[in-house]
């Protein structure tokens, strides 16, 4: 049965050519897409979906007028603005870069690349689940010389 239905298939396609091919192309492109759509909208959802307080958390980008893009980044005074000026936002750190994978540290005559570093404020851990490798929570970033490692 099912190979007397695959001939009958095949001389189908035979004699139709040109609308079996644009049928299957249509079909392929269609599934495609949406595999692609499917993946885009995971990768989303997904994103930073490992905190616990993810839907509480809001991120200030800033938008270069000139360019139309959206930067990550803000001035220095905004993280201290935002927590005086805005009564019902509890906690507000700022997150600067300061140590990309292509740096190199040097120390005690050996030299260290592939590390990425930010200068934060303590309230990081208020906001962030981040699990610490070396330093403690509570303490590591009330002294400006103190650092917190994770994985």
């Amino acid at each position: 049965m099912n190979l007397n239905s695959l001939k009958i298939a095949l001389r189908y396609f035979k004699a139709a050519d040109r609308y079996s091919i644009l049928n299957i192309l249509g079909l392929t492109i269609g599934i495609s897409l949406f595999v692609l759509i499917v993946m885009l909208l995971h990768y989303e959802l997904s994103f930073d979906a490992f905190h616990p307080n993810k839907k509480k958390i809001l991120q200030v980008c800033e938008h270069d007028l000139k360019s139309g893009e959206y930067q990550a980044y803000s001035a220095m005074p905004l993280p201290l603005t935002l927590k005086n000026d805005f009564p019902e936002v509890k906690y507000v750190t700022g997150v600067w870069g300061i140590l990309r994978e292509k740096d190199k540290i040097k120390y005690k005559d050996v030299e260290y690349s592939g590390f990425t570093g930010a200068s934060t404020e303590p309230d990081i851990f208020n906001i962030f689940n981040y699990k610490l490798i070396l330093g403690d929570i509570h303490t590591v970033l009330l002294d400006p010389d103190k650092i917190a490692i994770s994985k």
